[in-house]
């Protein structure tokens, strides 16, 4: 499970990336899944569920959000979900 500190990291690190997308996103289509998969992570601070696999449930290893802080799944339900 993340500390509040490691937690609060994410949070600061996800609003910048945020504001620094929102400036770039015109015409990218790449960068609005972005933006809308970074807005769906800041909500989940409010409901205390950052960090936590969509799919399993479990908690999402701490590595994997360093790489992808705004992703909603764990690597196992990451490779799941993209063979359905």
């Amino acid at each position: 499970m993340l500390s509040q500190e490691e937690k609060n990291n994410f949070k600061k690190y996800l609003l910048s990336l945020k504001e620094e997308i929102r400036e770039r996103i015109e015409d990218d289509e790449g960068l609005n899944i972005m933006y809308e998969e970074i807005e769906k992570a800041l909500e989940k601070f409010d409901n205390n569920t950052y960090g936590i696999c969509e799919m399993c449930k479990e908690d999402i290893h701490i590595n994997r959000l360093e790489v992808k802080p705004y992703t909603p799944h764990c690597i196992a339900c990451r490779e799941i979900f993209e063979k359905l």
